[in-house]
Formats: structure tokens, sequence, C-alpha cells
């Protein structure tokens, strides 16, 4: 801001508002250099703030992928076990059925316990 002297001052008084106008606009530009550097600073500070976020983004990315693999185990492992108990249902099923009707004392089997026919009684 200009400061303009006030009219009918001799030219000594202008030289001296000269003077002032000068310190003021020195001051001005001191004052919009140290605010430049104080928003250069605070931009690099922002950068490196930024780039710590993305790394942690990308940290807690893999993180994040690792534990979706592990899921996808866990659910494999689980319809695993799950087959492996229907299949062991079924084998005991199998074994009661064979158990119950082919090694039974009326049912005749052949050399590779299959059942062959029925037994006849043929005492009278």
């Amino acid at each position: 801001m200009a400061i303009v002297p006030p009219s009918g001052v001799s030219s000594a008084s202008a030289v001296v508002w000269q003077q002032l106008q000068q310190q003021q606009s020195h001051r001005a530009a001191s004052q919009a250099e140290e605010k430049a550097a104080s928003l250069q600073l605070k931009a690099r500070e922002a950068q490196v703030d930024a780039g710590r976020a993305e790394e942690k983004a990308s940290a807690l990315q893999v993180q994040s992928d690792q534990a979706q693999d592990q899921v996808a185990r866990a659910r494999q492992g689980l319809v695993a076990l799950r087959s492996m108990s229907e299949l062991q249902g079924r084998f005991q099923a199998l074994r009661e059925g064979i158990a119950s009707s082919a090694f039974s004392a009326s049912a005749p089997v052949n050399a590779e316990w299959q059942v062959t026919g029925t037994l006849v009684d043929v005492t009278a």
C-alpha cells in the first residue's frame, strides 16, 4: 500500500515519504517471501505424509490380499473336511450294511465275500 505525502510538503519531506514507502514495500516483500517459504515447507511435509500414506496403503493392500488367501484356504479346508466326514458316514453305513446282510450265517458267500444266493435247509 503506497503512502502518498500530503500536498504542499517540501522535497526533503517527500524523500522521507519515499523512504517510508520503500520500507513498507520491503516489509511486504519479506512477509510474502516468509509466507511462500512456509507454504513450500508445508507442501513438502504434505508430500512426505502422502508418500507415507501411500506406502501404508500399499502394505495394507498386501496384508488384505494375504488375509483373503487365508480365507480361501480355510474355506477349501472346510469343504474338504465336510466331504471327508460325508464319505466316512457312507463307509460306515456300507460297513453296517455288509455286516448285517453279507456276513450273516444264512447268507452263502464266495471267496470274494460276495453273497451268492440263499441257503436252503434240506434236512427234514
